[in-house]
């Protein structure tokens, strides 16, 4: 495998390859000079480990990482396996704390309704809960869809992981790359006080709070995410920098 730019982009919870395609659409993230590659979260396994070691066995040497909500979950958990293939790291509406008490009910509730009422009824108290744009039909339809499409199984998988989280300050702390978060302002659940938290411990960590956003950012704000992760991870790799 070549060391070329390439991205590995991790979808949250309900979502596919279909949550970055705005971002994408934009023209400028990703670049015709760089890869990437959207993680399937439907193989996910309660085992993190397990399914991460999967996953370097085909990635680069080095490569960058964007994760959305549970993909921000689990791009901290990589650090704690491998930390050192990791060259730049995009958190996108991201927590770095413990799953607890109110995450587990959550996730109960979550199933209870999965189970009653389908996965739509999910997506939608989802949308409503966390989203400033719930009501714009375009967006709310592919967030629909994509908790539709999502097997039963891995639903549960992804709550099971998101409520047993481990915290993962530690292994964001012991990293020594380059770090970029994105969240909105008017996100409920991963807000200004997780964000500090987690810059408080990286030095130069970067924090973006997009006004009048909630949490599905690459849905909400697809063109400013795209902007600001271009130029992030544009920037020179800082190994070779380090290297000269």
């Amino acid at each position: 495998m070549t060391d070329a730019p390439f991205c590995l982009m991790l979808p949250g919870t309900l979502c596919d390859d279909r949550l970055f395609a705005p971002m994408l659409e934009t023209g400028s993230p990703m670049g015709s000079d760089r890869q990437h590659r959207v993680a399937n979260l439907h193989g996910l396994l309660v085992d993190t480990r397990a399914w991460w070691e999967m996953q370097l066995a085909h990635l680069p040497e080095h490569f960058d990482v964007l994760g959305f909500s549970l993909g921000a979950v689990l791009a901290l958990q990589l650090l704690g396996i491998a930390p050192e293939r990791v060259r730049r790291l995009v958190l996108v509406a991201g927590n770095s704390a413990a799953g607890n008490d109110s995450h587990r009910e959550r996730v109960s509730l979550q199933r209870a309704l999965w189970q009653s009422q389908g996965p739509a009824s999910v997506a939608t108290q989802m949308l409503e809960q966390a989203s400033a744009m719930a009501a714009e039909d375009r967006h709310r339809q592919l967030v629909l869809q994509m908790a539709c499409d999502t097997p039963t199984p891995a639903f549960m998988v992804q709550g099971e992981v998101n409520a047993t989280r481990p915290d993962g300050l530690s292994w964001l702390a012991g990293w020594k790359g380059p770090l970029l978060l994105v969240s909105g302002a008017d996100d409920p659940w991963c807000g200004a006080d997780k964000q500090m938290r987690m810059r408080s411990v990286v030095p130069g960590a970067r924090w973006s709070e997009l006004a009048q956003c909630g949490h599905y950012v690459p849905l909400e704000q697809p063109r400013v995410l795209a902007e600001l992760t271009d130029s992030f991870l544009r920037e020179p790799d800082p190994r070779q920098r380090s290297n000269q």
